[in-house]
């Protein structure tokens, strides 16, 4: 197994609030994956789990990195996550100001 990425049973609370309820995927090396679903449904917070901006109240993320040794990413900010090959990027509306229609 090489560069996979597990979530397992992630839960995400928000006082009382619950953005995420149980939720697994497996994301395999070289596969485009995506999430959907209405407003509301946690796509963005699972994105934020995933790239360490939040940390799970439940569950168990796993990354498994190109020498095949898994590691739990649950606690680990952005800047760790990068070192080892999990990165994400944001959508800037705003790239060229000077460009119009």
């Amino acid at each position: 197994m090489s560069d996979y990425i597990i979530a397992e049973g992630i839960v995400k609370r928000f006082a009382e609030h619950t953005a995420l309820d149980h939720v697994s995927i497996c994301v395999p090396e070289g596969k485009v994956f995506g999430l959907r679903g209405p407003n509301g449904a946690g796509k963005t917070t699972m994105f934020n789990m995933l790239s360490g901006i939040y940390t799970p109240t439940e569950g168990l993320i796993t990354f498994w990195d190109k020498k095949g040794k898994p590691r739990n990413i649950n606690k680990m900010n952005p800047a760790e996550l990068n070192k080892i090959g999990v990165a994400r990027t944001f959508q800037n509306i705003r790239l060229f100001n000077q460009l119009s229609v």
